[in-house]
């Protein structure tokens, strides 16, 4: 005996055509097919008004928070006249002329769209080192105030 292959899209398309029946029971239709009387109702209004029951993307149309052209610009502006600086000194740099900027990190990562951050002068930066050693006692250090 062969497997019945079945879609979501099938499943949904045979609820709806169940609920648009007269002396239907949506509720035990919803029970039946193990879906909520709000998911329900939503697949069978949007049966009635398109006739897909494809699965809709949940992505947003457009990104609310995306930085405006205009700012962009300016911190590629500001980087390209002044090539040394970095996305802390552009950010208050601009805050200080008045522009709306977004965060440090935003900026950083526009210069880095862009191309004007450069994997070698990122890996060049040397982190923090710590002055840690194995043993107690491999390391002292003595900090002295004055004679006050």
């Amino acid at each position: 005996m062969p497997w019945i292959e079945r879609r979501v899209e099938m499943l949904r398309e045979q609820f709806v055509i169940r609920c648009l029946k007269e002396d239907s029971n949506i509720s035990a239709l919803c029970r039946e097919y193990g879906i909520s009387r709000k998911t329900g109702y939503k697949w069978i209004k949007r049966y009635q008004e398109s006739g897909c029951l494809e699965y809709k993307s949940r992505k947003p149309k457009r990104k609310s928070s995306k930085t405006d052209e205009k700012i962009e610009k300016r911190i590629i502006e500001t980087r390209q006249e002044r090539p040394g600086w970095g996305a802390r000194k552009i950010h208050a740099y601009l805050s200080r002329k008045g522009e709306n900027m977004h965060c440090v990190r935003t900026v950083n990562n526009i210069l880095k769209r862009n191309g004007l951050i450069s994997l070698e002068a990122s890996q060049a930066r040397r982190p923090f080192k710590r002055f840690e050693r194995a043993h107690y006692n491999d390391l002292w250090q003595a900090d002295f105030k004055g004679d006050n």
